[in-house]
């Protein structure tokens, strides 16, 4: 089955998200100055943002579900600490336009992604797993068992039923 190339996919839902934290990270820079640079609270998201630029960039196999968990996690945690400042009044109307949209389609793309990138791990898993078993099962011909063995009768009987 080809791949439409138009197709929405985690790869490139993580292209914008990295550039997003990017820009953020700029702007925070911008407004706190080198406190923005400080592990807490905005460490986590620039762990994420490194998320975003390596799932963007590799098809990191085996981290997707570690990228995007934690992605929503912390795309959660910002999106319920916002909306508790906006139903507080604390929030400035300029901000909630932006950063409101923002924070609920990087929330619910993350858990699109986990959905869809640990369903890509598992059927990589479960394709592997289902190859080996199926070469593990597969019943040698007759021909190669001949090879094996050298005493053809005995495989002759073995191999014809009712000869035992």
């Amino acid at each position: 089955m080809a791949m439409n190339c138009n197709q929405f996919t985690p790869k490139k839902l993580a292209t914008l998200l990295a550039i997003g934290g990017v820009l953020w990270g700029v702007v925070l820079l911008l407004m706190f100055g080198p406190a923005a640079l400080f592990p807490v609270p905005f460490g986590i998201g620039y762990l994420v943002t490194a998320g975003y630029i390596f799932r963007a960039c590799h098809d990191a196999n085996g981290i997707r579900s570690w990228i995007w968990g934690l992605s929503a996690a912390v795309q959660g945690t910002w999106l319920a600490i916002f909306t508790l400042f906006t139903l507080a009044g604390s929030a400035e109307p300029g901000s909630i336009i932006i950063l409101m949209p923002w924070w609920i389609a990087s929330f619910a793309g993350s858990i699109w992604a986990f959905g869809n990138d640990l369903d890509y791990d598992l059927h990589e898993w479960h394709t592997h797993n289902a190859n080996a078993v199926d070469q593990r099962t597969e019943e040698p011909t007759n021909k190669e068992m001949h090879r094996s063995s050298g005493d053809s009768s005995t495989l002759h009987k073995l191999l014809t039923p009712g000869t035992r």
